[in-house]
């Protein structure tokens, strides 16, 4: 699933990609319309993004609306990118207004808005809804049948999965925190790509993590800051 934060005063969860295994990449697959509101997909042989899917992504207006020549410019942040992020990547971007940035190698977890929260919350939501599907199974007798059943559930199929992605993006976003605001805010905050309610980005902002690297290198920190702000008033 390629998901997408969007920061700002009004930060939340976009529209996922999910991208399902098929041999021939075939898509729209046959008999699974790409038409479920608030989820889109494509197909790729191993199931994983590469950097003609990632190319479809940028210019898929349902994940972050259209781009363009006429649309406001836009940077994105991404990480784990080894495997899809090549210059076609980069020219596709540029089409369409968009900076693309990296995050450091080996600190996803520390930088990346997704892993920090939303990531969480998703993965706590499509449990539940997979467990309340698996017990309505049970009680209606949907089991696998055949050679290879060995007593198992039959498998809910793609179109289950079209359903609950987008399911999960909407109840995630509607949760808060105790100061009323998101998890895709609350993250964005602490990664240090947003600013909290006064409007002012501060270290203290930070997750406790990234104070304490701040905190080991503030000439580097200094330096990278003062970068940053020049870049910003360009």
């Amino acid at each position: 699933m390629c998901v997408l934060l969007k920061g700002g005063s009004d930060a939340r969860i976009l529209c996922p990609m999910l991208i399902f295994k098929n041999k021939a990449s075939s898509y729209p697959m046959q008999k699974l319309p790409d038409k479920i509101a608030g989820v889109c997909y494509r197909t790729s042989p191993s199931a994983f993004i590469h950097e003609h899917l990632m190319c479809e992504w940028l210019r898929e207006p349902r994940c972050w609306g259209p781009g363009g020549p006429f649309a406001s410019s836009r940077v994105l942040w991404m990480g784990n990118t080894s495997g899809h992020c090549g210059d076609g990547v980069e020219d596709t971007a540029r089409e369409l207004r968009t900076k693309v940035k990296l995050f450091p190698a080996n600190a996803t977890d520390k930088v990346q808005p997704v892993d920090r929260f939303p990531i969480q919350r998703i993965k706590e939501n499509w449990r539940r809804l997979a467990e309340r599907r698996n017990m309505e199974a049970i009680r209606n007798g949907d089991w696998k049948i055949g050679a290879s059943s060995s007593g198992k559930l039959a498998n809910p199929g793609k179109m289950f999965i079209l359903k609950v992605a987008p399911e999960c993006i909407r109840l995630v976003n509607l949760e808060k925190d105790k100061n009323g605001g998101n998890w895709a805010k609350k993250a964005m905050v602490q990664c240090g790509l947003g600013v909290p309610r006064d409007g002012v980005w501060k270290i203290g902002q930070l997750s406790r993590e990234l104070q304490q690297v701040v905190a080991a290198y503030p000439e580097a920190f200094e330096e990278g800051y003062k970068e940053g702000a020049t870049s910003a008033s360009i």
